[in-house]
């Protein structure tokens, strides 16, 4: 029998995480796709899109030391486990992963589309509504 899902009362901060996720996602594209046609173009236009590398570089770095800072405060309200950082410990077996996706990304996927997750200590369901 499946357990209702608790809300989860720093939906905010969350979404907030979520999307800086996303929008870094798109910035290292962007950087690949610039890298790619600069190493493809010839030597006139290299430059033009080495200059557009350098911004979505600049700009990914930016986003991930905001969202390594806003992560440090995201936490499980159950077990207290920082939800959205990197750790070396067991995941919980009711925990979500998708495919090649690390548990992270299968929550950060889920908060996006379905604005719900699991938490991937504890198993706790959460949702972002009330």
């Amino acid at each position: 029998m499946p357990v209702a899902a608790r809300h989860y009362k720093y939906s905010l901060v969350l979404l907030l995480a979520t999307f800086l996720w996303l929008v870094s996602g798109v910035l290292l594209v962007g950087l690949l796709v610039s890298f790619v046609l600069m190493l493809a173009v010839g030597r006139d236009h290299a430059g033009d899109y080495a200059k557009f590398a350098a911004v979505f570089l600049g700009g990914w770095m930016i986003l991930r030391v905001i969202r390594f800072i806003i992560a440090r405060r995201i936490t499980c309200p159950l077990c207290h486990g920082h939800i959205l950082q990197k750790k070396k410990c067991r995941m919980h077996q009711e925990s979500r992963k998708l495919g090649p996706l690390s548990h992270r990304q299968t929550m950060m996927l889920d908060v996006a589309t379905r604005a719900k997750f699991t938490c991937m200590f504890c198993g706790t369901p959460y949702r972002l509504r009330r």
